[in-house]
């Protein structure tokens, strides 16, 4: 492991252990896969919607939550099951250290992983090496929040403030500036750009069509 890894990692575990002492009922995380039916009996987990940064909280300590929330955006609203240090994990299974037996496996099925949403963020920017990414390049935690402004006129369109996964299509749901109101725009329309997440904002042309 690089030195410029570790030194991360040793500062991402010292904001783990920071959000494990505070109330942190509203603060942000982010869930990075589901539990589901034990595997085998020695405590492993099958697990789905797996997220591509789970791997990297392997012997960390991360939250198991309840929630009604759409996960494919930060929660803000749900209920602290416990946290559990990750010994394990692929695409399919998960173990943690503390569950030792397929009887205890079974009491966390549809709890969700979850980590904060800072120590996310801070992954995602030691990913980049400061590089500023490109729109398909987000996670959908860095989309949310993000201010729009028309590429040609630069005037404030409005906030993203939701993300919804149809399977086939994923829409983002902004709130508009003039009226309050929301409209949605595929994720994968060709006209998002000039991502600055420096200065929280992305460009966006072609977009009155899709405003009721």
């Amino acid at each position: 492991m690089k030195k410029n890894t570790k030194k991360f990692f040793s500062k991402l575990s010292t904001k783990i252990n920071q959000y494990l002492s505070q109330d942190i009922t509203q603060d942000p995380l982010v869930a990075l896969a589901r539990l589901g039916a034990p595997v085998g009996v020695r405590g492993g987990i099958r697990i789905s919607q797996w997220g591509v940064h789970l791997k990297h909280f392997i012997q960390k300590e991360i939250f198991l939550v309840s929630t009604s929330e759409n996960i494919a955006q930060p929660l803000t609203n749900y209920r602290i099951h416990s946290t559990e240090t990750l010994v394990h994990c692929d695409i399919n299974r998960v173990s943690f250290l503390s569950v030792k037996t397929r009887e205890n496996a079974a009491l966390l099925t549809h709890l969700y992983i979850a980590a904060p949403l800072a120590s996310l963020l801070l992954l995602a920017q030691e990913e980049r090496k400061g590089k500023n990414p490109t729109w398909t390049d987000l996670y959908f935690y860095e989309i949310i929040g993000l201010q729009v402004f028309d590429t040609n006129t630069k005037s404030y369109i409005g906030k993203i403030t939701a993300l919804e996964d149809l399977g086939l299509n994923t829409l983002v749901y902004i709130q508009s500036e003039k009226n309050g109101k929301f409209f949605s725009i595929p994720l994968m329309y060709p006209f998002w750009d000039n991502v600055d997440l420096v200065n929280n904002r992305v460009g966006l042309s072609h977009w009155q069509d899709f405003v009721i």
